[in-house]
């Protein structure tokens, strides 16, 4: 990753107001302006991964401002206004160093737009066996940046949620190189975890339990304990065991910050409704159960991001060569056998697929729709993005990777448009770089890999017309 080094706080939305208002001698007082509707209205994103691809289907027809949807995003018509796809996207780092064209090997380079780390080239004994990443995935690299941060940080970095991820092909996440973090699968769990001790808006502020109180501290001397322990061993190892410690103690700085976090009221923050979710039944069909537990995540999710617990999630559906059946719809045939089996005659139930997955979107799309926040939803402050680790252009395709958005980002990124960089092919890196400049973090030139082997640039900056 390279930074840019810059006096200018929030590039972007210095440019947008300064435009807005026809402003020239108050520029400079722009980014205090800006940081104060920040702190009213927490920006908040999440990255949702489907797999086995998505159906070409998904791509809109038209132009920019004039397209419309096909199949797969048919469900979300009611909120095109709201919707951007970004064709021409291709994963170049992919390209750049001989991969082997399944899915271990690649899903880890999806969210982190790194090169993988082959396990059986002896050059890493302790990933024998498993393919990593090496870089760091582009949630966790904004979790990371905003816990760093005493105005933006959260009691959870991020949530890392997972619907049937199974071990095989699942590594998305890192949260530094050839460090992935396991989803959590279990959507009780998670409920648990994240509302333990929040108080809704409409209640009023509860008194800590005393044995409640009693337990963390009880967990806060273990945590010092260990990491005391820890720091006596840093100077006595290897660099490459030092580094794996030192992700240990930043594990151990994040539970830290989760207790730090228990039993604070955060009602209000940002001027959202803050609301437990319940809990619904999962139960019925294989398909039914894997509708309701994402449905549960996603509700998860977005009350989360509404009672301020985090403001960065993954949502993984299934994982590569994920083998659900989807027969509500017609489609009893085991998903990824549909993308090698029959490849073209099998691309209708490939749509109907890829269109039930866009009416999960648009359920989460409308749940965040339905959380107040100021005089407008959680939505409005929302980015959700929705990939796959291949397209549907030919078997495991690595060129034209989908990338749906919804939602704006509170007007930090375009809504409503059909951006096509297929003359000018940009890396799915660039797709990170523009997020993570809409997010506040405008030193970010590039993501992940930046060049190739070959001295050729790979992440080129921000794509152009996405952020506003």
């Amino acid at each position: 990753m390279n930074y840019k080094k810059s006096n200018e706080a929030n590039k972007w939305g210095r440019r947008a107001v300064i435009q807005a208002l026809g402003v020239g001698a108050v520029a400079p007082f722009i980014p205090v302006l800006e940081a104060d509707a920040q702190a009213s209205a927490p920006l908040r994103v999440c990255f949702i991964t489907s797999p086995n691809g998505i159906s070409t289907e998904v791509i809109p027809t038209g132009s920019e401002t004039d397209f419309q949807f096909q199949r797969v995003l048919a469900p979300l018509e009611s909120h095109k206004s709201d919707i951007t796809y970004l064709h021409g996207v291709d994963m170049k780092t992919y390209f750049d160093v001989a991969t082997p064209n399944d899915h271990p090997p690649v899903v880890n380079q999806l969210l982190t737009a790194a090169a993988s780390v082959n396990p059986n080239d002896g050059s890493n004994p302790a990933v024998s066996g498993s393919w990593l990443s090496s870089g760091i995935s582009i949630d966790q690299f904004l979790a990371q940046r905003l816990m760093a941060n005493n105005d933006t940080g959260t009691r959870f970095a991020s949530i890392v949620a997972g619907v049937n991820t199974q071990q095989f092909a699942w590594k998305q996440v890192f949260r530094a190189p050839q460090e992935a973090i396991f989803p959590e699968v279990n959507t009780r769990n998670l409920h648990a975890r994240i509302f333990d001790g929040v108080t809704p808006s409409n209640a009023e502020a509860s008194v800590a339990d005393p044995d409640l109180v009693r337990k963390l501290e009880q967990d806060q001397s273990v945590i010092d304990s260990v990491r005391a322990e820890l720091d006596s061993v840093l100077d006595r190892v290897s660099s490459a065991d030092k580094r794996k410690i030192e992700a240990h103690l930043e594990s151990i700085r994040e539970v830290e910050r989760r207790l730090n976090f228990t039993n604070v009221n955060t009602s209000g923050t940002g001027g959202a409704e803050c609301a437990i979710p319940a809990i619904q039944a999962e139960g019925g069909t294989p398909e039914d159960l894997y509708r309701g537990r994402g449905e549960n995540m996603m509700d998860t999710i977005a009350h989360a991001f509404a009672c301020n617990q985090t403001r960065v999630a993954t949502l993984q559906w299934g994982n590569g060569a994920s083998n659900e059946t989807f027969p509500s719809i017609g489609v009893n045939e085991q998903h990824h056998g549909l993308t090698h089996d029959n490849f073209t005659a099998n691309a209708n139930k490939r749509a109907l697929i890829g269109a039930w997955y866009g009416e999960r979107l648009n359920y989460f799309v409308e749940k965040l729709k339905s959380i107040p926040e100021g005089d407008g939803t959680v939505f409005d402050n929302t980015l959700l993005v929705w990939t796959s680790e291949h397209s549907d252009f030919a078997q495991h395709s690595r060129v034209n990777i989908p990338y749906v958005l919804a939602g704006g980002l509170g007007g930090r990124i375009a809504k409503g448009r059909f951006f096509n960089y297929s003359n000018n092919k940009r890396a799915h890196n660039d797709v990170y770089v523009t997020i993570a400049q809409a997010m506040g973090f405008t030193d970010v030139e590039t993501f992940g890999k930046a060049r190739g082997n070959n001295g050729s640039a790979i992440s080129e900056g921000p794509l152009p017309g996405l952020l506003v």
